[in-house]
């Protein structure tokens, strides 16, 4: 209960008496029923687990996404395209004869300028018009050797993965 020192109890009284004398005044002289505020409960509590229910929908739509997106196939970038084509060189170093050695060096002097101009952070497109020449040298190489996978597109997919 409320005490003296916190409200007065008359007061709280006088407004709930107040109240029933406007709602039975309302109905013996039909005069239009006292104002009640909207109450927000009665609305929210019977939609909340629709809420929860959508949200949990939405947060497994976005995690499934996420899944679908990192499996696509999408570009390297100039980083990750210069390690992985670097990688296969120095695989493929050991495995070619005479015949290819040339192609080797070219590829990694192209290899070697492109990681000069990453780290001088020169435009990407010079960066990548480097790693499509290394790309290329080391294409001749993969498809001289005998074993398969040693092939840039295969190889990058391989590390990709």
């Amino acid at each position: 209960m409320l005490g003296r020192g916190h409200y007065p109890q008359d007061n709280s009284l006088r407004l709930y008496l107040g109240r029933i004398a406007d709602v039975r005044y309302a109905g013996l002289f039909d005069r239009p029923l006292p104002y009640t505020p909207f109450d927000p409960l009665s609305v929210t509590l019977p939609a909340l687990p629709w809420i929860f229910a959508g949200c949990a929908a939405l947060l497994l739509a976005l995690s499934a996404r996420a899944l679908l997106r990192r499996n696509a196939s999408r570009p390297l970038g100039a980083a990750a395209r210069l390690g992985g084509l670097s990688a296969l060189a120095v695989e493929v170093s050991g495995l070619t004869d005479g015949a290819e050695d040339p192609a080797l060096a070219r590829a990694i002097v192209h290899l070697q300028a492109a990681r000069d101009a990453v780290a001088r952070e020169l435009p990407d497109k010079h960066v990548h018009e480097l790693l499509d020449d290394a790309e290329a040298e080391l294409d001749l190489i993969g498809r001289a050797v005998p074993f398969d996978g040693y092939r840039p597109a295969d190889y990058l997919r391989r590390q990709r993965a």
